[in-house]
């Protein structure tokens, strides 16, 4: 109770999106997220979306028109808007199911009723989705607004995917966009602190990759590439055979570490840029797994990946190639061949260019 009311919090649903920067070819619309999102561009597609530091959030609240009940976040708030707060955002993974957190703002402030954009932004956003035709989209307002420099994040899409818990439904978000930590009396359920801190204590922890960094984004980029060139190539290559392939290669390399006779193993991968931690004779070992159909000649590594492996001498790449994937929507996972780089040195193998991101300049 302590924590939620000096640091404020509330959960917001959105439809699906990989980066909720705008219409994009590769994330053309939020998935889900109510039946204006089947046809149209739904307003929270721009939530992360930097202009400068700043950062718009908006949340469809059709029940309330807007009004968010900051008593409910707050039992002490008083005006209409609150300071300090962190707002945490909420989706459906259209391909696994489960509500998943997608990003947060930390030191946002929310507000009671909406606040217009200014001019500018609301001209450039509306000429954006137009361009991409959607036509029943008004760039008007928004709820809450944070700061890229205090701390917001938005999760890529498989530490999503990774993480070890989901929203709850009863005592959770359930159909609703919002969910307020207190009732109208000031309360909160034992049910729902339990969740909620859970949320909050990923939130604190996480360290990986951020979708708010332009590097981080030529990571997506390249693992998309990557998708097409085993598609080329002749293998399975969708989200869930994909998720599969790495559970597996994750498996095998835990199983090596017990090999080896490693202590203490830990998977880190839903909140660091590696995979595990352990210790080899006292001293710490980090882990990075990559698991691929292909022969295994090359393998993506992202920025944040290689540069822990370039400030910490102590980290293991473990690849395992030539897996070999079944037929079917059960398909089974087996085979593969491990190799193996202790006290891996990025600058020992090459490294070359796979995609670019390019951002046109506004007309």
């Amino acid at each position: 109770m302590k924590r939620m009311t000096e640091m404020p919090v509330v959960f917001a649903k959105l439809g699906w999106m990989r980066f909720y920067r705008g219409p994009h070819p590769v994330d053309p619309k939020p998935i889900g997220g109510g039946l204006h999102n089947q046809k149209h561009f739904g307003h929270e597609g721009f939530n992360f979306r930097r202009h400068g530091d700043r950062l718009f959030g908006y949340v469809s609240a059709p029940a309330e028109e807007g009004i968010l009940n900051l008593q409910r976040i707050d039992p002490f708030s008083v005006g209409s808007r609150i300071k300090g707060a962190t707002v945490i955002y909420v989706a459906t993974d259209p391909e696994f199911h489960g509500q998943r957190i997608v990003g947060w703002y930390k030191n946002a402030t929310i507000y009671s009723p909406c606040v217009q954009y200014e001019r500018a932004i609301a001209e450039e956003l509306q000429s954006e989705v137009n361009r991409a035709g959607f036509s029943r989209f008004r760039a008007t307002s928004y709820q809450f607004e944070g700061l890229f420099s205090e701390g917001a994040v938005l999760v890529p899409e498989r530490q999503r995917r990774l993480q070890k818990f989901e929203i709850p439904k009863r005592n959770g978000m359930g159909e609703a966009n919002i969910c307020y930590p207190f009732d109208n009396h000031g309360n909160i359920s034992p049910e729902k602190m339990k969740w909620i801190e859970r949320a909050l204590d990923y939130v604190d922890s996480y360290s990986g990759p951020n979708l708010l960094e332009d590097d981080d984004i030529q990571d997506e980029i390249k693992d998309a590439v990557a998708v097409a060139a085993e598609k080329g190539a002749g293998f399975q290559s969708d989200p869930q055979i994909r998720r599969k392939v790495e559970e597996y290669a994750m498996e095998c390399a835990k199983r090596y570490l017990v090999r080896r006779k490693y202590k203490q193993i830990i998977r880190t991968d839903d909140r660091c840029c590696y995979d595990y931690t352990c210790k080899d004779n006292g001293r710490m070992v980090f882990v990075e797994v990559k698991g691929t159909q292909t022969r295994g000649e090359k393998v993506s590594i992202t920025k944040n990946e290689k540069a822990h492996a370039e400030s910490n001498s102590d980290t293991v790449l473990y690849i395992l190639h030539s897996v070999e994937v079944g037929r079917g929507k059960n398909a089974r996972i087996s085979g593969g061949k491990e190799k193996v780089l202790d006290r891996w040195d990025p600058q020992s193998g090459s490294f070359s260019a796979v995609a670019y991101m390019y951002t046109p300049p506004t007309v």
